[in-house]
């Protein structure tokens, strides 16, 4: 079943790799998220604007500036909330469903990792399903850019979970070389789609909304006609 796990892992990261240049390419046609990383304390905190790249594959890559600097002894806080009205649902049938939580970079530094705590926000769940995980070690991915998380089959077969968002600690145990700066923060995510509110959730929004305006447009008329008067 380990084996299974890693030949499935290794090969959705290689699969996401052979995707991220035109993916890159398409991020930049759409406007890639660019934030300022807020690194106080160990804090890293940007948001993601989530992406269905095919195959119940999502991904989510947000550009850091200036890039963050990691050393290995350090505790970091990542915190993060996907764009307005985008909630990521994972479904635990069929075949094996991964998430990847963390940081990237174009140049190599492998890593390890540990005592991990995975929180995820804006949950929701069937059957159980816990928006709460955590290990006391881990390894980062096979490849040496990325430093993160990964849970791999950590739903049951009837578990879907949705959220939008996520906190996830760690600490770096090792990292080569140290210290190293990532430029992005991303999320990979497999039996994953994007959720966004149905068009008719939109369409009573813009309904609200011109009901306020008229409504306001009527109630200055009716002022400014009293003030003639």
């Amino acid at each position: 079943m380990q084996k299974r796990r890693r030949r499935f892992l290794s090969k959705f990261l290689k699969e996401y790799f052979m995707r991220r240049k035109w993916l890159s390419v398409l991020a930049v046609l759409v406007g890639l998220s660019l934030v300022t990383a807020r690194t106080e304390a160990g804090m890293i905190a940007y948001d993601l604007d989530l992406q269905d790249a095919g195959g119940s594959m999502v991904t989510g890559t947000s550009s850091l500036a200036p890039p963050v600097s990691v050393a290995v002894g350090e505790t970091l806080t990542l915190e993060t909330s996907f764009f307005p009205d985008q909630h990521l649902k994972i479904n635990g049938a069929g075949s094996t469903e991964s998430l990847f939580l963390g940081l990237s970079e174009n140049s190599t530094a492998f890593s390890s990792i540990s005592d991990v705590t995975v929180t995820l926000l804006g949950f929701s769940g069937t059957n159980g399903a816990s928006n709460t995980y955590i290990a006391t070690l881990a390894t980062s991915p096979g490849y040496g850019n990325m430093l993160g998380v990964v849970l791999s089959d950590f739903l049951n077969d009837d578990q879907i979970i949705s959220f939008t968002g996520y906190k996830v600690e760690f600490k770096v145990n090792s990292l080569n070389p140290s210290p190293h700066s990532y430029q992005y923060g991303t999320l990979m995510a497999t039996s994953a789609v994007v959720a966004v509110p149905e068009p008719s959730t939109y369409a009573m929004f813009g309904i609200g909304v011109l009901a306020l305006g008229l409504g306001m447009f009527w109630k200055s008329r009716r002022q400014g006609e009293i003030a003639v008067a």
